[in-house]
């Protein structure tokens, strides 16, 4: 999947999910997702943002852990108009 994207891509993935892991533990969990959309996207409701994160998780949290670990984040992120599609 890292081949897929060229370098200038992954350092903004890398950045993107340092800026929504607020307790640095190398995982996002639904709560920093949804704090992280609340701020990036004001305009959603809090329902709005809830089901949009809810739909990723189901989507891109491969072990079903109920947390992303950057390498499901990069799947992810790389696929996100076929993921939240689905």
């Amino acid at each position: 999947m890292c081949q897929l994207s060229n370098k200038q891509d992954q350092e903004a993935l890398q950045e993107s999910f340092r800026q929504l892991d607020k307790n640095s533990d190398g995982k996002l969990s639904k709560q920093e997702m949804i704090e992280g959309y609340a701020k990036i996207y004001p305009e959603m409701t809090k329902e709005q943002i809830k089901a949009e994160v809810d739909r990723i998780f189901l989507a891109a949290d491969q072990d079903g852990n109920g947390e992303l670990d950057y390498s499901e984040w990069q799947v992810a992120s790389i696929n996100k108009y076929s993921i939240l599609q689905e």
